[in-house]
């Protein structure tokens, strides 16, 4: 039983030093993990654009987590939300020009 709380407590510990080096690498483009896993899943849709929902389901956050980063991404000018045109309670977001380049670049 040892074992397996000390390779949990391992496994954290490694998830959390990637996390730090990740964040750490993408400070310079302004970004956090979780910001540049927002962009990465608008940018493999057609379109460049999904609900709210879905990004939350996809990213595997609350939905108020989610919103937060679209918030700053929309601040950003890297995304940039509307109302869907079948239902007005459904948000949706979509990539921006911007959003695709910063997506792009870091791809290289």
């Amino acid at each position: 039983m040892d074992e397996d709380k000390n390779c949990g407590a391992l496994l954290k510990q490694i998830n959390d030093e990637l996390e730090k080096n990740a964040n750490n690498a993408l400070r310079s483009q302004d970004l956090t993990l979780s910001q540049m896993g927002a962009l990465l899943e608008l940018s493999y849709e057609k379109g460049y654009e999904m609900s709210l929902k879905e990004l939350e389901r996809r990213l595997h956050v609350a939905q108020s987590t989610a919103a937060g980063i679209i918030s700053r991404l929309e601040r950003k000018g890297l995304v940039e939300s509307f109302g869907d045109l079948q239902d007005r309670r459904v948000k949706m977001i979509r990539l921006t020009k911007t959003g695709l380049e910063r997506v792009q670049a870091s791809d290289s």
